[in-house]
């Protein structure tokens, strides 16, 4: 009786770092576009500050926290939740649609306004880069493993880890940074 081995040997994960590449160059054009797109949407004034109450709002809870510490824990667990959603298969790159096109809603809410966020003053624009690049990232993620559940494919957990590890890294990055300016 003979046996086949070739049969018994089980599937290696495929790499998927050339894909993740053009995905995350994907990302960025799907960020720009979403963004555009909110930031170019009709805002009557009324909903501008609306909008730009509800962003104070948030920034006052977060300088009533009584420590840094607080201050760096709830923005990171703010941030990294929404990145951890984005990069869900399917649902995610949705989400980070419509990040994308409320940021540019919220930034034409305060051009409407004349105001200007002293959040975003504060901060060095190079976090909003930092920031930004995440939730590409996790775009480009969520967008990667939406391919390999749909083409019903083996994914590689540690390259996914590794992303999901680069991306809280990051956001702990930018939340220290915020939290040190509010």
């Amino acid at each position: 009786m003979s046996t086949n081995t070739n049969s018994l040997k089980t599937q290696e994960p495929v790499s998927y770092w050339k894909l993740r590449g053009l995905l995350i160059v994907a990302s960025l054009v799907i960020f720009i576009v979403s963004y555009q797109v909110g930031f170019n949407a009709n805002l009557s004034p009324s909903e501008a500050n609306s909008l730009i109450q509800d962003n104070i709002s948030y920034i006052s809870t977060l300088k009533s926290l009584p420590s840094l510490d607080s201050k760096v824990l709830r923005i990171f667990l703010d941030e990294y939740s929404v990145v951890l959603a984005c990069n869900t298969p399917f649902l995610g790159p949705a989400l980070s649609i419509y990040l994308a096109y409320t940021s540019g809603t919220l930034d034409k809410a305060y051009m409407i306004s004349g105001n200007v966020s002293s959040l975003q003053v504060d901060i060095p624009s190079y976090v909003n880069y930092v920031e930004s690049f995440t939730l590409m990232l996790a775009t480009a993620e969520g967008l990667l493993l939406s391919y390999i559940y749909a083409k019903k494919k083996k994914i590689n957990y540690s390259e996914t880890i590794s992303i999901l590890l680069l991306q809280a890294s990051l956001i702990f990055l930018v939340a220290s940074i915020v939290a040190t300016q509010i």
